[in-house]
């Protein structure tokens, strides 16, 4: 693993690669996504026999900076798309940003909901071509 790491898991299986690029990049800089199998497999070939609209798959991100995958994780955890509710962990994340010089930065952080959900409560409208609305 390169940079801080978020795991986000419950993701629906109907979403697409520049949709959860786009839902995670407000955040900071990302340097990978690592989609589980299933996923992979439903962004190269649409579907897959053993998924339907109810699956649900995981992936994990990888932010270059502690602060952008705290925030992302924070914000994140609980956000609702195509009916399904994201759950996003970071392990070793608190403990990295204890040991972190700039921590205190975070500690204002009392909101879990994400930066742009002051009118929409969790609802992310995804233009055709991937990006927020």
């Amino acid at each position: 693993m390169s940079g801080y790491r978020i795991h986000v898991t419950n993701i629906p299986i109907s979403i697409t690669g520049p949709e959860l690029n786009a839902l995670f990049i407000p955040f900071g800089n990302i340097i990978q996504i690592k989609p589980s199998e299933k996923l992979t497999r439903y962004f190269k070939t649409g579907k897959g026999k053993d998924l339907d609209d109810n699956s649900t798959t995981f992936a994990d991100i990888d932010f270059d900076e502690l602060e952008d995958a705290i925030e992302a994780r924070n914000n994140m955890n609980g956000f609702e798309i195509y009916g399904k509710f994201l759950i996003v962990t970071g392990r070793n994340l608190d403990n990295q940003d204890q040991n972190s010089k700039d921590h205190g930065i975070l500690s204002g952080l009392k909101d879990k909901r994400a930066i742009w959900d002051e009118d929409n409560k969790g609802i992310l409208d995804i233009d055709t071509d991937g990006t927020p609305e």
